[in-house]
C-alpha cells in the first residue's frame, strides 16, 4: 500500500506578503526598512527556490524576527540571474513576507509607511490566494533557516574545538 503525503493548505491568517517595487539594491532596501521601522534585518545566505522543474536560482534573502510580538519577517528578491520567483508579479522586485503567530498586522499603516522610503515606486498587499507555488515557497524558506541555524551551530562549535 502507497502512502501519499499532502501538503496542508496555507492559512492566510499565519502570512501576509507584501510586493515591493523599487530601483533600490536588497542591501539598500534592508538598510531603509530597518531605518523606518525601527528593525534589524539581517541578511542570510542567499535561498535557493525549487519548483517542480528544479533549482529557480539563488535568490537575496533577509531575515528579521521580532520575540515580542513573536512575528518573523523576510525580505527576498522576486528575480535570480536565472528565473523569477512569482512571475505574475514580476513588476515586484522584492517580497516582504510575515509570519504571524498571534499577532494582527496593521498592514495599512506598514504600507503607508513603507511608501515614505525613498525610491520605492509601490508597495501593494499580494493576496495569497493567487500564489500557485506558496506552500513550496514557504517550504523553501523553512528548510533554509533550518539549514542556516545549522551551519551556524556546526561554525560555532567548531570555533571552540581550535
Amino acid at each position: 500500500m502507497k502512502i501519499r503525503l499532502k501538503q496542508a493548505p496555507v492559512s492566510t491568517e499565519e502570512y501576509l506578503m507584501v510586493g515591493i517595487s523599487t530601483s533600490l539594491k536588497d542591501f539598500q532596501l534592508a538598510y531603509y526598512l530597518n531605518k523606518q521601522f525601527d528593525t534589524s534585518f539581517c541578511k542570510i545566505q542567499d535561498i535557493i527556490f525549487y519548483d517542480k522543474n528544479g533549482s529557480l536560482g539563488e535568490f537575496p534573502f533577509y531575515y528579521h524576527r521580532n520575540s515580542d510580538l513573536r512575528v518573523d519577517y523576510y525580505i527576498f528578491s522576486n528575480r535570480s540571474d536565472q528565473s523569477i520567483l512569482l512571475p505574475k508579479y514580476r513588476n515586484f522586485e522584492f517580497i516582504v513576507l510575515f509570519e504571524v503567530s498571534s499577532y494582527t498586522i496593521p498592514l495599512k499603516e506598514i504600507l503607508k509607511e513603507m511608501r515614505y522610503i525613498k525610491n520605492l515606486s509601490a508597495a501593494l498587499e499580494i493576496p495569497l490566494n493567487t500564489i500557485k507555488n506558496l506552500g513550496a515557497i514557504l517550504e523553501d524558506i523553512e528548510l533554509h533557516l533550518l539549514d542556516v541555524s545549522a551551519n551556524k551551530k556546526k561554525s560555532v562549535r567548531n570555533h571552540w574545538l581550535w
